[in-house]
């Protein structure tokens, strides 16, 4: 009998060159590469300059050097070092940047960790996040538990939403409009509402307006110029 197992070609440019987009099962670029067009592989492993000139669908893909990627993301495991830059959305199990890093659209995966500089035109969403750099987020950056550690300048979001949040400051500071959770420790961080069952706001943060639920703690190097307790009172007995 014929053994009809799909075998698929594999790509590799050592040096310089390019080749058309497809499916393939191993792609490799070393050096300097372009792939024209939608490219699809099991798994993808990018060193030198690499420019993808379409989207990308793959189980894995590895970066280090410089990679630029024309259109949206649909990964398993993404990891990166070195710069990337990639034009649409990233949609990923799990995500591992290391160096200057830029999303033109959304991300959304299982698990991100994110060390250097980060910057997304959209919204950032996982089950985890862990931050250690500097980042700027147009949008919504929202996980179940989020880790930052400010190491650098000016970070900001627009919005920080999660069940567990916390910002230290290694150096630098953060911006966002709103933060919202249920545990929420926060230093560094100016912000216009603060919203959790329990806050903590230590040194070096300035908000407007802190509404918690059953306790709220404040550095005497914090400001806050309003607090409203959003709890019920214990209701007096009949």
């Amino acid at each position: 009998m014929t053994d009809k197992r799909d075998t698929k070609r594999n790509a590799s440019i050592a040096g310089s060159g390019r080749f058309t987009g497809g499916v393939y099962g191993h792609v490799e670029i070393a050096g300097s590469g372009t792939v024209e067009g939608d490219l699809e592989a099991e798994e993808i492993e990018l060193s030198g300059s690499s420019n993808l000139q379409g989207n990308v669908k793959a189980k894995e893909l590895r970066t280090a050097g410089a990679c630029s990627i024309d259109g949206d993301v649909e990964i398993g495991i993404l990891r990166s070092s070195g710069s990337i830059k990639i034009n649409g959305r990233v949609q990923a199990d799990s995500v591992e940047f290391a160096g200057a890093q830029k999303v033109g659209g959304s991300l959304k995966a299982e698990d991100v960790v994110i060390g250097g500089s980060f910057k997304s035109g959209g919204d950032v969403e996982a089950e985890r996040i862990e931050i250690g750099g500097t980042f700027r987020i147009s949008g919504l950056l929202n996980a179940d538990e989020i880790d930052i550690e400010l190491d650098g300048g000016r970070s900001t979001a627009q919005e920080i939403g999660g069940s567990k949040i916390t910002v230290r400051r290694k150096r630098g500071h953060l911006e966002v409009q709103s933060v919202e959770g249920d545990e929420v420790y926060l230093e560094a961080t100016e912000a216009q509402t603060i919203r959790g069952k329990h806050v903590k706001l230590g040194e070096g943060c300035r908000v407007d307006t802190v509404e918690y639920a059953e306790s709220l703690e404040v550095s005497p190097e914090a400001t806050v110029r309003s607090q409203v307790r959003t709890g019920k009172d214990d209701q007096p007995s009949a």
